[in-house]
């Protein structure tokens, strides 16, 4: 069966920041307020966002957002959450060539977006089962949310109390670095060494990006 995909309402997007968000992710203000911002609807329904920097020799890198209308309340999403995705939407695409992979989008299926958070975990079965193994206590999964899951299974998520966020890598592995949780089996449960809750995640992220652009920007565009 073909699928029939409509691009209407494309346009240059016009974005207004709440005093709340510029005060809540000064860091990632400062990296979208510098974007060119394209915004389109597919089919009428599903809205989307593009933000693009412009690099040297013609090249640009950017995101590709899903717009967020909906923030179902079974979920129990921290406000900084909601207050991200309400603003920015969630990322479902990047671009920019190898030097932006060693940020924490790299190989990401998605990264924020309410639709695709996520309280169940694939991974449950096999963490408790190691758990039970090595005679550790696990995490209380119901108050975990999934905000973001890597193409190899790997899933960073937030305690929706304390706002600490943690790394599920079934190989250990994180562009960025990390230590096994204590008390934790090992190739379950990480904390990452510099970020402690989800705006440290969403401020790293922007700062990452921002030394990225600027080391690549025309020269004219160069702070």
């Amino acid at each position: 069966m073909e699928t029939n995909i409509t691009f209407d309402r494309i346009g240059n997007g016009k974005l207004t920041y709440s005093d709340d968000f510029i005060t809540t992710f000064p860091k990632l203000f400062s990296l979208l307020k510098t974007a060119h911002v394209l915004d389109f609807t597919i089919n009428s329904n599903k809205r989307y966002r593009q933000y693009i920097w412009r690099l040297i020799n013609n090249k640009t890198c950017g995101w590709l957002c899903q717009l967020e209308h909906v923030f179902p309340q079974h979920l129990n999403l921290i406000p900084e959450h909601i207050l991200l995705t309400k603003t920015m939407g969630g990322i479902i695409n990047y671009w920019g060539g190898d030097d932006f992979n060693e940020t924490l989008l790299y190989a990401n299926n998605f990264l924020f977006g309410i639709q695709n958070s996520t309280n169940s975990f694939e991974w449950a079965d096999n963490y408790l089962e190691a758990c039970e193994l090595e005679s550790l206590l696990p995490l209380s999964l119901a108050d975990l949310l999934t905000f973001s899951q890597e193409s190899n299974g790997n899933n960073t998520f937030y305690h929706k109390e304390t706002k600490e966020v943690f790394l599920y890598a079934h190989d250990g592995y994180s562009p960025l670095d990390i230590t096994l949780k204590a008390d934790q089996p090992k190739y379950t449960i990480y904390t990452y060494d510099n970020i402690i809750t989800f705006n440290d995640y969403v401020e790293t992220l922007a700062e990452q990006w921002l030394d990225n652009i600027d080391s690549r920007k025309p020269n004219e565009q160069r702070k």
